[in-house]
């Protein structure tokens, strides 16, 4: 009886996986991975759009407080052929301008009013409202406001 037992699990312990056991488990990661992709590339679209929207608000911060803090005009560039941004001190030619940042790829300025933001010296600015969108065509629009507040909508 006991023999009969050992050579029972024997048996189970040999059996593997057959061939079309395995190709069906191949062919359904397959489908499921087809179905996927796409949206993971709509998803880190959308991921490098906010970056992006993020990026340009934390330089127009960064403008506005240099400008308070130094009491002078600073100017922010926006430029859409290079999708760069970048911080200079109207008033002192010797202050180098802060180095240009660029948008993630596939990200582009759609809506630049002025190719120029100036932040006063109170932290006051002219209020304008920036578009950026990513290669989906997907926007974030990133304003400033009169008093000189940065939100992104």
């Amino acid at each position: 009886m006991r023999t009969l037992k050992k050579n029972a699990l024997k048996r189970l312990s040999n059996r593997g996986f057959t061939l079309f056991e395995l190709m069906m488990v191949v062919s359904v990661i397959s489908i499921v991975t087809t179905m996927a992709i796409p949206q993971l590339r709509q998803s880190m679209a959308d991921y490098r759009l906010v970056s992006s929207a993020n990026l340009v608000a934390i330089e127009l911060n960064s403008g506005r407080a240099m400008a308070i803090s130094r009491a002078s005009v600073h100017q922010v560039t926006l430029d859409a052929v290079n999708n760069t941004i970048q911080i200079t001190d109207v008033n002192d030619a010797n202050n180098a301008p802060r180095m240009e940042k660029f948008l993630d790829s596939g990200i582009t300025f759609s809506s630049v009013p002025s190719p120029a933001i100036l932040f006063y010296g109170r932290g006051l600015a002219r209020g304008e409202t920036i578009e950026i969108q990513n290669e989906y065509g997907t926007s974030k629009s990133i304003t400033v406001t009169a008093s000189g507040k940065v939100t992104i909508g």
